[in-house]
This record gives C-alpha cells, sequence and structure tokens, in this order.
C-alpha cells in the first residue's frame, strides 16, 4: 500500500554536492552585489569621522554575510537531498561544519570583493566576477568533503583545504581593510 520508491539517475545523484557548491557560490555572489550597492562614499567617511575601526567594520559585514550565506546553505541542503537524492546520506556533524566553513570563506571573499570594487562605476558588475575564479577552492573543497563524508570515507584533506583558504582570505582581510578603507575615503 506504499507508493513505490523513486528512482533517481546515479549520475544525477553524482552531482548532487557539485551543484550545491555551485549554488551557494551563485548565492555568494548575489552577497558581493549587494554590498557594492549599499555602501555609498558618504557613509564611509561618516564612520571614518567617527572613528570606527575599519577592521572592525569589516568583521561586521563578514559576519552579517556569514550568516546570511549558511543560513540560506543550510536551508537548501535538504532541498538538495530531497531532489537529488544522495546515497547515502552524509552525517550531519561534519557536514554542518563543512558549509560553516563554506560559507565563512564565501562571505569572506565576497565582502573583499565589495571593498575592492568601492568608488567603481562598475562595481555592481565587477564585485561578483571577482568573487566567481577565486572561490573555485572553496567549491572544490566542499562539494568533495560532502562527497567524501556521503561514501563514508575521510574528508580530512578536503576539509584541510577549506581551513587553509579560509584563513589565507583571513589573513589577507585583516591586511587589507585598513588601506582598502584609506584609500575610498
Amino acid at each position: 500500500a506504499f507508493p513505490p520508491a523513486r528512482s533517481v539517475d546515479p549520475a544525477l545523484s553524482a552531482l548532487a554536492f557539485p551543484v550545491y557548491s555551485l549554488v551557494s557560490l551563485l548565492f555568494g555572489m548575489q552577497v558581493a552585489l549587494r554590498q557594492t550597492g549599499s555602501a555609498s562614499t558618504m557613509q564611509r567617511r561618516q564612520l571614518a569621522l567617527a572613528g570606527v575601526d575599519p577592521l572592525a567594520r569589516f568583521l561586521g559585514r563578514v559576519v552579517a554575510a556569514a550568516t546570511l550565506i549558511f543560513s540560506v546553505t543550510l536551508f537548501t541542503l535538504p532541498l538538495v537531498i530531497l531532489f537529488y537524492d544522495p546515497q547515502p546520506l552524509p552525517p550531519l556533524l561534519p557536514t554542518t561544519g563543512t558549509v560553516l566553513l563554506f560559507a565563512a570563506g564565501l562571505s569572506v571573499l565576497s565582502t573583499l570583493a565589495g571593498d575592492v570594487t568601492v568608488g567603481l562605476r562598475t562595481r555592481s558588475a565587477l564585485a561578483p566576477l571577482i568573487v566567481a575564479p577565486l572561490a573555485v577552492p572553496l567549491i572544490i573543497g566542499a562539494s568533495r568533503s560532502l562527497e567524501s563524508l556521503s561514501r563514508g570515507g575521510g574528508s580530512l584533506a578536503w576539509t584541510g583545504l577549506l581551513v587553509m583558504v579560509d584563513l589565507a582570505l583571513a589573513m589577507a582581510a585583516v591586511f587589507a581593510a585598513r588601506p582598502m578603507e584609506e584609500a575610498t575615503i
């Protein structure tokens, strides 16, 4: 009396996590687009006159972007599992950690791209184009890590890649926050 189990093509099932990572990247690019459109030169000047540290402003934008990207990617994960039916399913805790590392790296990258393009006439189009190629290691690390987790294998190498990219982006952000702020005022 139960409906028959649906059958998903194995090739489609194998694309579940790469497609998930690409959809997450597209959302991260939209975050970069939104960040470039919301900051005006007058707002930056007012914050500089108020004495707000550029690194604190940058970290605030990164945390806001990371929260948004993490929430959306975590919300879309069940949809990917529902439509692509990857078998077997990856464990919940390591999957959440992988998504968190991916969201953190993508948020730093999109915030950096937004700051690099401030003051340019074509910044709304340029920031997402900067994010896309630089996010390739994040996409590879996240999709391969999720794939390894779903097969029951170790994902330490791919998680290590995500951690290294996140650390490199964080260091770049720390060293570049103040000079980028001073160049745009």
